[in-house]
């Protein structure tokens, strides 16, 4: 006579089997990140250089080249410098650091009062993401880096003193 108040265990197997299978195809594969639009992450690195703009500008462009930055500058235009990538080590996810990479957007404001002897300096961040080496870079939208800004803004300062 049949037992109806226990499960068949052949029938019970299978079923579990089906479920790690499942899980395995489905709940553990990696996916892709969707590129979204990257901010720029304003920080608090900002200064007054008792220069023209102009000047701080052409300044600017030698000082982030120049080491220990030695940063490739992308673009310069209308007072905006932005910078190639600087690697640096990023977050531990989970178990292993990520690697990160960092550009900066440097804009140089003449002054209001007086436009043609100070300038404003800010350094804003952008920063991407890979778990490993081999993995593409992805944009890190979320991920502010204001020392690194600050650290950047310092170097051109020391530029800016020593010339």
């Amino acid at each position: 006579m049949k037992d109806c108040g226990h499960w068949n265990s052949g029938l019970v197997a299978r079923y579990v089997g089906w479920c790690m299978i499942a899980l395995l195809a489905g709940g553990c594969a990696w996916q892709q990140p969707r590129q979204g639009a990257m901010p720029w992450h304003s920080s608090e690195a900002q200064a007054v250089v008792d220069m023209p703009a102009a000047k701080v500008v052409e300044a600017v462009e030698h000082a982030v080249t120049a080491p220990p930055l030695s940063l490739e500058v992308e673009s310069t235009r209308d007072g905006t410098v932005v910078t190639g990538w600087k690697e640096y080590p990023g977050d531990i996810h989970i178990v292993r650091r990520w690697h990160e990479r960092t550009k900066f957007r440097i804009s140089v404001t003449p002054d209001f009062s007086n436009p043609s002897g100070r300038s404003k300096l800010m350094v804003e961040d952008q920063t991407q993401e890979r778990a490993i080496e081999t993995q593409p870079w992805y944009n890190a939208p979320n991920t502010s880096r204001p020392d690194r800004a600050k650290s950047v803004l310092s170097q051109i300062e020391q530029h800016l003193l020593a010339h």
